[in-house]
């Protein structure tokens, strides 16, 4: 466990130092946000509407759902994990300055685990390639973008980032396959 521990907290000085650079520094920020579920909806609802109006409420009755199922598994399993930010487990090094911490934002200290922005990002990306699977790299993209911003930023480890990943296709792409069972058999 030590070993795992340590690999996430050295990829996560690679990510959080290693890339530090002015142009990171602004678009960092930015791909955090879409992490957050109204930004995506300013995006997403138009997209779907202007692109794919026959199957428009179907798709955003579905999306609304897997973000919903998302949100809420992450809620509950980041107050049952209850792990601390880098900025909190790092105090004591941060405060004896053998470690420095590039945070951009809001200085979050509680609940790590799981990335709630990596959540979001990647059922929204994991539903969009389900339904438009020749975007998938895209969309794909995008949300690994917006991952590891979350690390770049200061806000999450590395292993916090990749269980909301692992955790938003494993929901998202059940929920798509389940209901594309019940309309196929409609």
């Amino acid at each position: 466990m030590n070993q795992l521990l340590s690999l996430d907290h050295s990829l996560f000085f690679s990510i959080n130092n290693g890339w530090q650079n002015p142009f990171f520094d602004f678009l960092m920020p930015l791909a955090t946000r879409l992490g957050e579920g109204w930004i995506l909806a300013l995006i997403v609802i138009p997209a779907l509407y202007i692109y794919d109006r026959k199957n428009f409420y179907r798709h955003l009755v579905l999306l609304s759902a897997v973000l919903l199922a998302t949100g809420l598994v992450g809620r509950v399993i980041k107050s049952l994990v209850d792990r601390p930010r880098p900025l909190k487990e790092m105090a004591d090094l941060i405060d004896s300055h053998r470690v420095v911490l590039h945070v951009l934002g809001k200085p979050l200290r509680e609940f790590s685990f799981p990335s709630g922005h990596t959540l979001t990002a990647f059922s929204a990306a994991t539903f969009l390639s389900y339904q438009y699977r020749r975007y998938t790299a895209f969309f794909m993209s995008v949300a690994l973008l917006t991952g590891l911003s979350r690390v770049y930023v200061g806000a999450h480890f590395p292993s916090d980032v990749l269980g909301g990943m692992i955790m938003a296709i494993s929901i998202t792409w059940t929920m798509c396959y389940l209901t594309q069972k019940y309309y196929d058999k409609k």
